[in-house]
């Protein structure tokens, strides 16, 4: 299983702490995303040509 989550602080936005637009990005990998590195190579390329949203 592999996920990947970007997102927006919006109250950080709110309150001038960080820019707008900016995204955090979250990624939590098991089993052969984890242990194979051609398999994470793959879902990682993947994950940063998904437009986030």
């Amino acid at each position: 299983v592999g996920v990947t989550i970007s997102a927006r602080h919006l109250c950080m936005e709110s309150r001038g702490l960080c820019q707008q637009g900016h995204h955090t990005v979250t990624t939590a990998l098991r089993g052969a995303f984890k242990n194979n590195p051609e398999t994470r190579a793959e879902f990682m390329a993947l994950a940063r040509t998904s437009p986030p949203g």
